[in-house]
């Protein structure tokens, strides 16, 4: 009986990459918000660039901007966390290939680097 078409175990099923795409993105997005909001608080927590630019403790409070920048932070470990651990085979796999001297190239199909 001839089966009309092949079951790849390897090949990843679309919905599944697509929603991981999507979950990367947001991700990606979410770091670079978190890491903007606690660069922009780590620098006004330097006073002397509070004073130039006007920026009084009125305005901003330092107890304040302090904590949000505390908090960020720790958050925006988190999500590196996370980052890395979604990225992890990847992260294996270019390294092995580096270190190893191998040339490469990036399999479109599979979002990953092959050989």
């Amino acid at each position: 009986m001839h089966v009309p078409f092949h079951l790849n175990i390897n090949t990843p099923d679309p919905v599944i990459t697509m929603k991981m795409q999507v979950v990367r993105y947001c991700l990606d997005l979410s770091m670079g918000t978190v890491f903007l909001i606690c660069f922009v608080t780590g620098i006004f927590k330097f006073t002397v660039f509070m004073h130039m630019l006007g920026v009084t403790e009125i305005v901003m409070p330092l107890a304040l901007m302090s904590d949000i920048h505390d908090w960020s932070g720790i958050l925006l470990g988190i999500l590196v966390a996370i980052h890395i651990i979604l990225n992890h085979r990847w992260i294996v796999v270019m390294t092995r290939k580096i270190l190893g001297g191998t040339s490469w190239t990036i399999d479109k199909n599979n979002d990953e680097s092959v050989l």
